[in-house]
């Protein structure tokens, strides 16, 4: 972040963001007098948006939301699962689950002016939450660097006069190769789906680039030219930190609208060749029978869930950056559209890149698509390969990639850098913060190293397996638990009417209220019962490793359980009594803007449950709380009014 820039100083305490003026008043003194603390706790609660204007804010957002996932999973994913009759599940849970959580997010950050790690003065019994965020982050920025290694890999293999994984008869191939380039039938591809045979493309993908050795056990040498492409990788995320959000900002205007420029010039061209209509009616056609099978609407929500971003801890990361004003309804709305719109565009244009394949190489279609990283290394290339131009073609598909994750793994650092910040605020004071990003970075560098051995790959799908799916929906569970029902849905309304001159919107009350934590929790459920362990290829996970990966993945939920009990066992009072106060805000808790932190009361008596369930099911406050909400708002809006 760049709040050091402007002249702020702080200090490394429990309150981040205190301004040196209000440091400075309090340590001589000055504090004692109930005015002067009043203006200390406002002091503590505003701060300045970092964002030049909306545009900067919804763009990042936006970027967030449109990671890789939705090149490689979300096509296989309709694939698999009725072509366009999973659009309409897929749809209804990024309504139901993405959009109330990301709502939430961003209005309970913009609001109070606070990260991921400091939003939670919200709930103090649940600070626990900001440190699993931080942990979160932490894995990210570990494992994630060896994919976009891979990805420069593909991308340098592009200038090479003939592209390596396109023939055989390379130094890298072994027995059963078929050339991708060629015409081969089914029958042929079924065999090298039993493994007997493989395409050229998936021998450079599993020889060439992996290297893999035999197991998990056997890290077997460090590959040099990944550590290279992680170096050149995170110097790339360093560069764009250099002047925190004020750069960032600039990053991903290009790196949001240059992909889609480049994604409009693959499918235009291939629309000129024959096959590409076909692949995208295939694509697009409804088999409605599917629409009945659990695992359609399970595999629909976890990848609307996951391709939104809540939970992640980046959201509320950018949103605290943002004006005190700005429309977090209208933007919450916006980028979850933008986002379904992004993933079901680049599933066109995915299908007709294969449509083009299918037809050139005498597959049918279904048998051209693969899951995962797989479509992403071996079919996407294998395709280009069909292209007139292929490296041209190529090249600009990967270096579509590289500025998506890009944009994804500079605002993933700067949320682990916003965490550290709240932490202590001391170490990011003038200089220090550009030591800091490229400290940060340095590690994320060295960590990453045994993912660039021949045992790399076991070693990113256990941590993927374990620390990103399971921890997610958990985080996501407990957040709008916390949000709607210990914070209080009529709270965060009325943090809305003071922000926006509105409540909150009946809809979004009732889904983040119920529906959402309900449908959480069943995923949750389902997943665990549908447990299988991680396999890759035919390589199947040591009993060690899966213990392992559940290790690491209660890791890195266990703050939230042991921050609620030692917060629980250091409250005054009998057991009742402690219960009853773990719904009230911390005193620094409040808005960000000065105006209206000077009127914001954070001392009115918290909901019980019966009122917080009242005013989630109804929109109705007891009438003590209206009477003093309706005063109170009469005020912020004039305020907003002028």
């Amino acid at each position: 972040m760049s709040v050091a820039n402007k002249g702020l100083s702080y200090v490394c305490d429990s309150q981040p963001f205190v301004e040196a003026e209000n440091i400075s008043r309090c340590q001589t003194d000055e504090c004692t007098d109930e005015s002067t603390s009043t203006e200390h706790q406002v002091g503590l609660r505003s701060r300045k948006p970092q964002f030049s204007g909306p545009c900067s804010f919804f763009v990042s957002l936006v970027g967030y939301s449109m990671g890789t996932s939705d090149f490689w999973r979300f096509p296989y994913l309709v694939f698999r699962n009725g072509g366009g009759a999973f659009l309409l599940p897929f749809l209804f849970f990024m309504l139901i689950c993405g959009l109330p959580l990301m709502f939430l997010e961003v209005s309970t950050s913009q609001f109070s002016g606070r990260g991921p790690m400091a939003m939670w003065n919200m709930a103090p019994f649940f600070k626990g939450i900001g440190y699993t965020l931080l942990a979160i982050n932490i894995v990210n920025n570990v494992y994630y660097n060896v994919l976009r290694a891979w990805i420069l890999e593909y991308f340098v293999q592009t200038f090479k006069s003939e592209l390596p994984w396109a023939s055989c008869g390379h130094s890298w191939n072994q027995d059963g190769c078929i050339p991708s380039n060629g015409r081969f039938n089914n029958a042929t591809i079924q065999q090298t789906a039993n493994g007997s045979q493989m395409t050229s493309a998936e021998q450079f993908w599993q020889y060439n680039v992996l290297q893999l050795s035999p197991g998990l056990g056997h890290i077997d040498g460090i590959l040099w030219n990944f550590v290279l492409y992680v170096f050149i990788w995170r110097t790339l995320v360093a560069i764009c930190m250099v002047k925190g959000i004020k750069s960032i900002e600039k990053v991903m205007y290009v790196t949001v609208f240059l992909p889609i420029i480049l994604m409009l010039g693959i499918w235009a061209r291939a629309l000129m060749l024959k096959g590409s209509v076909q692949g995208m009616l295939y694509y697009i056609t409804p088999t409605f029978d599917r629409i009945t099978d659990i695992q359609v609407w399970i595999e629909a929500a976890m990848m609307a869930t996951y391709t939104l971003g809540p939970g992640w801890g980046t959201i509320p990361m950018i949103a605290s950056e943002n004006s005190f004003h700005g429309n977090t309804i209208k933007y919450s709305i916006l980028a979850t559209l933008c986002d379904f719109l992004s993933a079901v565009f680049n599933g066109l244009i995915c299908f007709s890149i294969l449509g083009v394949m299918a037809h050139d190489s005498g597959l049918d279609l279904e048998n051209t698509v693969t899951s995962g990283l797989s479509l992403g290394f071996t079919v996407y290339p294998t395709a280009f390969t069909y292209f007139p131009l292929p490296q041209l073609w190529s090249a600009i598909f990967f270096i579509n990639l590289i500025f998506v994750g890009l944009d994804a793994q500079v605002l993933s650092t700067q949320t682990l850098m916003n965490c550290l910040q709240d932490l202590c605020p001391t170490w990011f004071v003038g200089k220090r913060r550009l030591i800091l990003v490229v400290l940060i970075n340095i590690l994320a560098f060295l960590v990453s190293i045994p993912f660039c051995t021949r045992g790399g790959m076991y070693i990113f799908q256990l941590l993927d397996w374990y620390a990103a799916a399971w921890t997610l929906l958990f985080v996501c569970l407990v957040e709008c638990i916390v949000f709607s029902w210990v914070y209080g849905s009529s709270r965060i309304s009325r943090d809305l009417e003071i922000m926006l001159g509105r409540p909150m919107p009946v809809i979004l009350r009732v889904l983040g209220s119920f529906v959402t934590p309900t449908a959480m929790l069943i995923l949750l459920c389902i997943s665990f019962s549908r447990y299988r362990p991680p396999t890759y290829g035919q390589y199947v996970y040591p009993a060690w490793a899966e213990a392992l990966g559940w290790s690491l993945a209660f890791a890195i939920i266990s703050p939230i359980v042991i921050v609620f009990f030692v917060r629980l066992a250091q409250a005054d009072g009998s057991i009742i009594q402690k219960l009853k106060s773990f719904n009230v805000p911390s005193d620094i808790w409040g808005p960000s803007d000065k105006n209206a932190a000077e009127k914001y009361d954070n001392d009115e008596a918290s909901p019980t449950l019966i009122s917080t369930f009242r005013f989630n099911a109804v929109g109705k406050r007891t009438k003590t709380q209206s009477l003093e909400n309706n005063q109170e708002m009469s005020e912020q809006k004039k305020f907003i009014r002028t």
